[in-house]
């Protein structure tokens, strides 16, 4: 067994290969990322809008 070394493998297999993996790396990171921000903003927004539906409780109530 060869090392699947990126650098000094001269077949094109092997490089499209390498370089398939670079290409899902990156779009791990970046997704995981992405994802991650989203989920801070739907939770702040779940927040709000669970804190306005307490005050619209709290307001009808004194009513």
């Amino acid at each position: 067994m060869e090392p699947n070394n990126c650098n000094n493998n001269n077949s094109e297999e092997k490089k499209q290969e390498c370089i398939k993996l670079a290409f899902l790396g990156l779009i791990l990171v970046a997704g995981s990322s992405i994802v991650g921000s989203l989920v801070k903003f739907v939770g702040q927004v779940v927040i709000v809008i669970s804190l306005m539906y307490a005050l619209y409780l709290y307001e009808s109530k004194k009513k």
